[in-house]
C-alpha cells in the first residue's frame, strides 16, 4: 500500500515540475511587453495652421493604444473667418478688400489601422500642408520628470538618415519639436537654469523667425516606435493682392515701399506651458515686399507672405507708399482695422474698382452755429461723397433716416459733454504733435480738410489731411471711446436724401461740398 502511495506522490510531484516549466517557457516568449529598448524613429507629416478640431499628432507602434497618448493643450476650436470692407482710394477709384483666412492646401484629418484612433465626431478639415523638402528641425526629449534627455536634428524627407532615439519600453516622454521652417538654421533652446535642462525652463528666446512647434506625451513599448509630427505654425502669415478689376479696366504701375503693423520685436515661446510672451512694439512695422512691377504695369500685384508677431490685434493697418493705379497716386494709402491672430494664414485681397463716374447734384455749402444742410442725390448709384474745407469742430450726417455715426463726429478735445472720438488710424490727433487743430485747417476744393464717402453699398469712411495740402489718411474711432461708424442704405435707383447736422458748442461751422457719384461709360 505504501509503495503505491510513494509511487502516486512521484507522479504528481513530476506533473507539477512539468507545468512549472511549461509556464516558465511560454513567459518566456510572450511578444507583449512594455519594458526593455525602446526605438523612437521620427516620421514628418505635416505642417499645419489654425485648425478646427485638431486630431492629435500620433506615436505608433505594435503595442501602442489610444491609452497612451496626452492630448496637447494646444489644441483648439476654431472657425474661419472673413472681414470685409471698402475704402475710397480717389473720387472714382474704391477699393473693395477681403481678408480671410487662407485655405488652400487644407485636407481633412484622418487617421489609419496604425494610428491613435480618435472618435469620429471629432474629425474636422485642418489647413494642413506638406513641409518643404530639405527644412530642417529638431526634436528634444524630456522624461516624466521634466529632466532633458535628448535632441536630435532632422531634415525633412531625410529622416532616415538620424539615428533613432534609444530610450526605456515602458517610460513617458514629452516630445518637442521646434522648426524656423528654413533649410539652413533651427531654434536654439534655452534654460534659465543654466546647467540644467528642463521642460518646465526651456524656451526659444527673442525670436524674429517663423517658429513651428509640435509637443506630445507619450508611454514608450519596448521595440521600434514611430513618432508621426504635425508641426503647427506660432505667427500669423498675411500675403496682400492688389488686384484691378480686368472688366473696368486699369493698371497699376508703381509701389515704393509697404508695411503691416503692429508687430513685436521679437516673441519668446516656453516649450512647458506653450506660452508666447511678445517683447516690444516695433516702431517700423514688418516690411511686405511686392516683386518688381513690369513696365506698363500690371492688372495684379501679390507680396511675398509677410510674418507678423504678435498677439490677438483688431487695430492691424498696411500702409502702402507711393501707390498708383491708373495714374492716380497715393503718397501713403492705409488699410487700417484689420483683424489679425496668431497662428493663422491670411489672404488680404484689395480689388481696386476704376469705373468712370460723374457728379450728380453737386453742391457747395455752408451752414453755421447749429444750422443744417440737406442734399439729395437721384441715381447716384456709386454713392455720395462730402468734402470738407472748413470745420469747427464737429458734425454728423443722415442718410435716408439712418445717422452715419453713433455719436457726434468730435475732432477737438477737451469740449464739455463731447469728448474726442475720432483720430488718424496711425493715432495721429489734431493740435498735437504738429498737427494743426481742425478749426485752424482752411482746404479747397482740390485739398478738403476732411473727406466723408458713403459708398454705394452703405458703407461709411472717413478720411483727413495733418496739414494743408498733405495726403488724405484714412480717421477711425478711437479705441473705447463713444463713437461707431454705422452702415446706412443707399438708394442705387432712387433718391437720397442726406442731412449735415452740427451740435453748437460755441462757434461752429461746417463748409464744403456734397455730390453722388453715378458710373458711366467710359470715352476710351
Amino acid at each position: 500500500m505504501k509503495k503505491y502511495v510513494k509511487i502516486a506522490a512521484a507522479t504528481a510531484m513530476v506533473a507539477c515540475v512539468t507545468l512549472f516549466l511549461l509556464s516558465c517557457e511560454k513567459n518566456s516568449v510572450d511578444p507583449v511587453s512594455d519594458s526593455g529598448p525602446a526605438q523612437v524613429f521620427v516620421k514628418l507629416t505635416d505642417v499645419e495652421r489654425d485648425v478646427e478640431n485638431n486630431l492629435d499628432s500620433a506615436v505608433t507602434g505594435k503595442q501602442l493604444s489610444a491609452a497612451n497618448s496626452t492630448k496637447s493643450s494646444s489644441s483648439k476650436v476654431k472657425n474661419i473667418q472673413q472681414q470685409t470692407f471698402s475704402l475710397p482710394f480717389s473720387d472714382d477709384i474704391t477699393v473693395f478688400g477681403t481678408l480671410q483666412e487662407a485655405t488652400d492646401g487644407a485636407s481633412s484629418a484622418s487617421t489609419d489601422s496604425v494610428r491613435l484612433k480618435q472618435s469620429s465626431t471629432n474629425k474636422a478639415a485642418v489647413q494642413r500642408n506638406p513641409l518643404t523638402p530639405g527644412t530642417r528641425y529638431i526634436i528634444a526629449v524630456y522624461a516624466a520628470s521634466g529632466q532633458f534627455v535628448a535632441q536630435n536634428t532632422y531634415i525633412s524627407g531625410r529622416e532616415s538618415e538620424t539615428t533613432a532615439f534609444v530610450l526605456d519600453g515602458g517610460s513617458t516622454y514629452t516630445f518637442i519639436g521646434l522648426s524656423y521652417n528654413s533649410q539652413s538654421t533651427v531654434p536654439t533652446i534655452s534654460y534659465s537654469n543654466t546647467g540644467v535642462g528642463t521642460l518646465s525652463t526651456g524656451s526659444v528666446t527673442a525670436t524674429t523667425q517663423d517658429l513651428m512647434v509640435f509637443k506630445k506625451s507619450v508611454t514608450l513599448t519596448g521595440g521600434s516606435n514611430v513618432l508621426d509630427v504635425v508641426l503647427k505654425h506660432v505667427f500669423a502669415e498675411v500675403t496682400t493682392n492688389l488686384i484691378i478689376d480686368t472688366t473696368i479696366g486699369g493698371t497699376i504701375t508703381s509701389i515704393s515701399s509697404a508695411d503691416m503693423r503692429p508687430t513685436r520685436t521679437s516673441a519668446t515661446y516656453a516649450l512647458g506651458t506653450e506660452a508666447v510672451t511678445y517683447a516690444a512694439l516695433s516702431s517700423t512695422g514688418q516690411t511686405v515686399t511686392f516683386p518688381t512691377i513690369p513696365t506698363g504695369g500690371t492688372k495684379r500685384l501679390s507680396s511675398s507672405p509677410t510674418l507678423l508677431l504678435s498677439p490677438d490685434a483688431t487695430n492691424g493697418v498696411l500702409t502702402l507708399r507711393n501707390l498708383t493705379i491708373n495714374g492716380t497716386s497715393k503718397a501713403e494709402f492705409l488699410i487700417p482695422n484689420l483683424n489679425v491672430s496668431p497662428g493663422k494664414k491670411y489672404n488680404l485681397n484689395l480689388n481696386f474698382r476704376v469705373p468712370c463716374t460723374q457728379d450728380v447734384n453737386s453742391t457747395v455749402f455752408e451752414a453755421r452755429d447749429g444750422n443744417f444742410k440737406d442734399f439729395t442725390a437721384p441715381g447716384a448709384d456709386y454713392g455720395f461723397v462730402m468734402d470738407l474745407y472748413n470745420l469747427d469742430n464737429s458734425f454728423n450726417m443722415t442718410i435716408n433716416n439712418t445717422r452715419i455715426a453713433s455719436n457726434e463726429i468730435q475732432f477737438q478735445a477737451s469740449v464739455s459733454g463731447y469728448p474726442r472720438n475720432i483720430q488718424f488710424a496711425d493715432g495721429a490727433l489734431w493740435g498735437l504733435n504738429g498737427v494743426s487743430e481742425i478749426y485752424n485747417m482752411q482746404g479747397s476744393e482740390s485739398s478738403p480738410v476732411i473727406r466723408i464717402t458713403i459708398s454705394s453699398t452703405g458703407q461709411v469712411s472717413l478720411e483727413g489731411r495733418k496739414t494743408t495740402g498733405g495726403p488724405l489718411l484714412p480717421l477711425v474711432p478711437i479705441s473705447g471711446g463713444n463713437l461707431t461708424f454705422n452702415n446706412v442704405t443707399w438708394n442705387r435707383t432712387g433718391s437720397n436724401s442726406i442731412r449735415v447736422t452740427q451740435v453748437v458748442t460755441g462757434a461752429t461751422i461746417i463748409a464744403g461740398r456734397g455730390r453722388g457719384k453715378k458710373v458711366i461709360s467710359c470715352t476710351n
